[in-house]
C-alpha cells in the first residue's frame, strides 16, 4: 500500500517513514502484460473423418470396393490441410479391404460368365455345354495311360413340353430332381401296413397318387413327397389322418428322404377328396403341376413300372469279404440275402438283409445303437428306406444293428442291416452311414443278382 502522507510503500498498519495511519492507503495498481494474459487452449479430441467412414463402408461391396479405395486415398490426401486434424485409420483400412473385395468381385464375375448355358436334347433332357465338352474330351485316346474314362451324359428322359400343365404319365423337373405322376387310383378306404382305415370323412373318397422320382445329381439329395399338394376344383384337400404307415399295392408312403445320387424313389400319396369332383391338380414344389380328370383315375391295382428307363447307371460290384471301411474300426461286407418276415398282423413282409462284421480297432468302445438311422438301402436302384428295426431275431448268427449297444476295443460284432424290400431278387445297393443327425458315409455296397 502507498502512504497517503509521504508516499512510502508499505504493508504495515502505520507508515514506517512518517508514522501515518495506512488504513486509508490505496493499493498499488498491478500492471499485467496483455501478451501474458492468454489462457492455454483446451486440447480437442480428434474426430474420425466422415469421408473415411464412407470409404470404409463402401469397401465391402464386392467389385465396388474400388470406390472405397479411391475415397480412402482422397481422405488421406486431405490430412495435411485439416484444422483441426482428424483420424484417418478407417481410410487406410478401406484401401486394403476395398482392394481385396475388388479382386474377389472380379473373380466372381468371371466365374458367372463361364456358367454353361443349358440346352435341351432331342429326348427332352437338359444338358450343358460343359458336359458336352467333357464327353468329347473323354472320347480322345491317351498315350500316357492304357485305361479309358467315360462319363454319363444327360439322362434319356422325355420331359413334358409344359411342366405347369402335365397329364398322368408325364415327367417334370425341379432342379436336379425329375418327378413323374405314374398312376392315380380311387379307393373307399385308406390302405395301411396294418389293414384298412375307413374313417375318411363323410362324402369323401380316397385318391392314391403314385409319384416316381429320380435324383440326377451325383450327390445325395433331399426329396420330400410331403411337398406335394392336391386341389379338387381349386380347393386344397388334405391327407387322411392316420398314425399307421400307409402302404398301397406294395408301395410305401414316404414323407421325406435323403437319397443317393443317381438313384430313384417311388412314393404313394393319399388325399381325402369330395366325391363328384371334376378336376384335380397336383403341385410339386410349385414347379411341376399335373391336371387329372375323372377319366384319368383308375380302380385297378397299381403295377409297378419305372418311368425312367435306359438311365445306364454304372456302379462297382462289391464282393463278399471286402473291407468297405477301415479307420477307427473295420467294416467287412459278408453278403446279402432276401428274408421273409412272417407277421400275424401285417402278413408276410419281404426284406433285404446286408450282413457285416464290425471290429473295433480303436482304443475305446464304439456305440452302434443309433448307427442304423442313417443307412439307406436300394433295390433295382429304387430307394427302400432307412434300416428297419422291427426284426429283432438273429439271422444266420447276425444281430440287427439296432440291438448292438457297443463294441469294446479289440472285439467284433456280427451285425445285419435290414431294409423293407418290395420283392425278392434284383440288384441291391446300400450306403453304409453311421451318422445320426449329420451324414457320415463310410462306404457303399453294390451287389448284382
Amino acid at each position: 500500500m502507498i502512504c497517503p502522507k509521504c508516499g512510502k510503500e508499505s504493508n504495515a498498519r502505520f507508515c514506517p517513514e512518517c508514522g501515518a495511519d495506512m488504513s486509508s492507503a490505496t493499493e498499488q495498481p498491478v500492471y499485467i502484460n496483455p501478451a501474458q494474459n492468454t489462457i492455454p487452449p483446451v486440447p480437442q479430441k480428434a474426430k474420425v473423418s466422415g469421408l473415411s467412414i464412407g470409404a470404409f463402408i463402401v469397401s465391402f461391396f464386392g467389385i465396388l470396393g474400388v470406390v472405397g479405395v479411391v475415397l480412402g486415398i482422397v481422405d488421406l490426401a486431405k490430412k495435411k490441410s485439416e484444422n483441426p486434424p482428424k483420424k484417418h485409420g478407417l481410410a487406410i483400412a478401406a484401401i486394403a479391404i476395398g482392394a481385396v473385395m475388388f479382386i474377389i468381385g472380379l473373380g466372381s464375375c468371371g466365374s458367372k460368365d463361364k456358367k454353361p448355358a443349358e440346352t435341351t436334347s432331342k429326348s427332352g433332357a437338359a444338358t450343358t455345354a460343359s458336359e458336352t465338352a467333357v464327353e468329347e474330351s473323354n472320347t480322345e485316346e491317351t498315350t500316357a495311360e492304357t485305361t479309358t474314362t467315360t462319363t454319363e451324359s444327360g439322362p434319356n428322359i422325355t420331359l413334358a413340353a409344359d411342366p405347369s400343365n402335365m397329364k398322368v404319365g408325364e415327367i417334370g423337373r425341379s432342379d436336379d430332381v425329375y418327378v413323374g405322376l405314374s398312376y392315380v387310383k380311387r379307393m373307399t378306404y385308406l390302405p395301411t401296413a396294418l389293414g384298412k382305415e375307413t374313417k375318411i370323412g363323410k362324402g369323401n373318397e380316397v385318391i392314391m397318387a403314385f409319384f416316381d422320382f429320380y435324383n440326377h445329381s451325383d450327390k445325395t439329395g433331399s426329396i420330400s413327397p410331403d411337398n406335394i399338394t392336391c386341389y379338387a376344383d381349386g380347393v386344397q384337400v388334405g391327407n387322411v389322418e392316420t398314425a399307421i404307415k400307409v402302404r398301397c399295392d406294395g408301395i410305401n408312403q414316404l414323407h421325406s428322404a435323403e437319397i443317393a445320387g443317381k438313384t430313384q424313389m417311388m412314393s404313394v400319396q393319399d388325399f381325402a377328396v369330395p366325391k363328384g369332383w371334376k378336376e384335380l391338380k397336383f403341385f410339386y414344389n410349385s414347379v411341376c403341376i399335373w391336371t387329372v380328370s375323372q377319366d384319368d383315375v383308375k380302380k385297378d391295382p397299381f403295377k409297378f413300372s419305372t418311368m425312367f428307363k435306359d438311365l445306364d447307371i454304372k456302379r462297382t460290384v462289391v464282393s463278399e469279404g471286402t473291407t468297405i471301411y477301415n479307420d477307427d474300426y473295420e467294416v467287412v461286407f459278408q453278403g446279402v440275402k432276401d428274408y421273409t418276415y412272417k407277421n400275424k398282423y401285417s402278413g408276410n413282409r419281404q426284406y433285404v438283409i446286408f450282413k457285416f462284421t464290425v471290429k473295433n480297432t480303436g482304443t475305446s468302445a464304439i456305440d452302434y445303437q443309433l448307427a442304423g438311422y442313417s443307412m439307406n438301402g436300394y433295390q433295382n436302384n429304387y430307394y427302400l428306406g432307412t434300416a428297419d428295426y422291427l426284426l429283432d431275431g438273429k439271422i444266420d448268427g447276425y444281430i440287427n444293428i439296432y440291438k448292438v449297444d457297443s463294441i469294446e476295443p479289440g472285439m467284433t460284432a456280427n451285425i445285419y442291416v435290414a431294409f423293407d424290400g418290395a420283392a425278392k431278387g434284383g440288384n441291391v445297393f446300400m450306403v453304409y452311414d453311421d451318422g445320426y443327425i449329420v451324414n457320415k458315409e463310410r462306404g457303399v455296397v453294390y451287389v448284382e443278382r
